[in-house]
């Protein structure tokens, strides 16, 4: 890196004296930098000697051919950074040359004709070895293609992904899009695949039609449809969509990798009521239900406790999805099954009251607003304030849940 910044320190020396020859008249083109080739820093590529200066453009010589037109120095200075990338870190990360290696090793795998798109962690950890990867650096090597480059996918934080790297994040995101879908409810005709679906998951036509009910008009899947989902557009022979599966086999170790990827991106949230299945909650109605939108119009006169947040500039969207994903990892919340919608979700709490989160407009701008309001009115002052209070507790216990969602956004 010194020789680097003693190559910058040359090239402005010899700027600042080419504007002061111009002050003091004289005007003929200077080649701004010539400055030496190290032979050991640019080694012959071919036959014939090689110019011991570069030059530059900026210096408005005309004589110089457009393959010398470049920023003075450029070769050395890149020259100079590349001999020292292996001590160095670069733009704050530890870069070496052999996590270079390593890099240059996945994307051959991953350009392969047979390339699987994930590997086993121990497969990875393997190449990286081979390209001299020291054993304490392997992990944050990973970390690093995965964090900072997003050229590969390992969650080492999640129990069934631990031992799993996506070396093709665009594979896996392919394929958890069958999930949500535009037009799933056109896309999901049994007729279209049923003959070439496995004999172990072939469903009844019964059998489809309520687990695919179950997820347009509640948003609830069971892990059987989940598993033709993943594998649908293999099958789909009435679209024109790439077989996701023509390079791996579907088995049900990759059905339970691909679910905790849907928990992983807030796509879906594993549910315990019903167990197995997955609460998708992209699907759901666009109103509330006729009956709990009336419950709700006919507590209007009672006490209300509100917390709003507001976000500026703008509320991001899928929020609601992911508050509807937060909430329903308690599975005392799953319990209840409360009712909800494209934009909110109401729990009721027998004895207690009703709490409503949802998204408002106010003033142009989206705020998600908690509402908390009691069974019924109050009868006196005291019982106002008791009341008051109850809705407050309300607010309280469902805070730390929804504070979780903006604290673990990335970029929010």
């Amino acid at each position: 890196l010194s020789d680097a910044l003693r190559t910058i320190d040359t090239l402005i020396d010899e700027h600042e004296q080419m504007h002061s020859d111009r002050r003091r008249g004289n005007n003929t083109p200077l080649c701004l930098s010539q400055v030496p080739q190290d032979d050991a820093t640019f080694p012959s590529s071919g036959g014939g000697s090689r110019s011991k200066y570069v030059h530059c453009v900026s210096c408005g010589d005309p004589d110089q051919s457009s393959a010398s037109r470049r920023l003075v120095g450029m070769e050395t200075l890149v020259a100079s950074v590349a001999r020292t990338s292996d001590a160095y870190p670069t733009m704050h990360q530890p870069f070496p040359g052999s996590v270079m290696a390593f890099r240059r090793e996945l994307h051959n795998a991953a350009s392969r004709p047979n390339a699987l798109p994930r590997e086993g962690l121990s497969t990875v950890r393997q190449w990286a070895q081979e390209c001299k990867v020291a054993e304490g650096d392997i992990d944050g090597s990973i970390a690093f293609m995965g964090d900072t480059l997003g050229e590969l996918l390992h969650y080492h934080d999640v129990p069934a992904l631990r031992d799993t790297v996506f070396t093709d994040p665009q594979w896996l995101m392919d394929v958890m899009k069958s999930v949500v879908r535009f037009e799933q409810d056109k896309r999901l005709n049994l007729k279209n695949v049923r003959s070439r679906i496995p004999p172990a998951l072939k469903p009844s036509k019964s059998e489809f039609k309520s687990m695919r009910d179950s997820l347009l008009n509640h948003g609830v899947a069971s892990r059987k449809l989940l598993d033709l989902l993943f594998q649908w557009d293999a099958w789909d022979r009435s679209r024109d969509r790439r077989d996701l599966w023509g390079r791996i086999a579907y088995t049900a170790q990759r059905g339970d990798e691909i679910c905790a990827c849907l928990v992983e991106f807030g796509i879906g949230v594993k549910l315990d009521y019903p167990r197995g299945a997955y609460l998708i909650p992209s699907y759901a109605p666009l109103e509330p239900l006729p009956l709990v939108q009336a419950a709700w119009s006919a507590s209007e006169t009672f006490v209300e406790a509100k917390l709003r947040y507001v976000m500026d500039p703008m509320c991001p969207p899928g929020l609601m999805d992911r508050v509807v994903a937060a909430l329903f990892k308690q599975p005392s919340i799953q319990r209840m099954r409360p009712p909800r919608w494209k934009t909110g979700v109401q729990i009721v709490l027998a004895g207690v009251g009703t709490v409503r989160v949802a998204l408002e407009t106010v003033e142009g701008d989206t705020q998600l607003v908690v509402s908390a309001r009691p069974p019924r009115a109050a009868s006196d002052p005291g019982d106002r304030e008791l009341k008051l209070a109850k809705c407050w507790r309300m607010i309280k216990w469902l805070h730390p849940l929804l504070n979780d969602v903006f604290v673990t956004w990335t970029g929010l």
